[in-house]
């Protein structure tokens, strides 16, 4: 994680500042899903987000 994703982290309008971190690092390298046992906390995300139980159910969709 570099500095320019801290700072992006520390100004984005996310309730959760490592939450924050993970996703803006998560849109740099190009992540295509989500998985997090605190699905609210990325209510405003434009990566696809999953629970772990959501995931499994559908792994056979994502070419698992």
């Amino acid at each position: 994680i570099g500095e320019q994703v801290l700072d992006e982290a520390l100004y984005a309008d996310a309730k959760d500042f490592e939450d924050a971190i993970q996703y803006i690092a998560a849109e740099n390298i190009g992540v295509n899903i989500i998985i997090t046992r605190n699905k609210k906390d990325y209510d405003q995300s434009r990566i696809p987000v999953f629970s772990a139980k959501e995931f499994l159910a559908a792994e056979h969709n994502f070419g698992a």
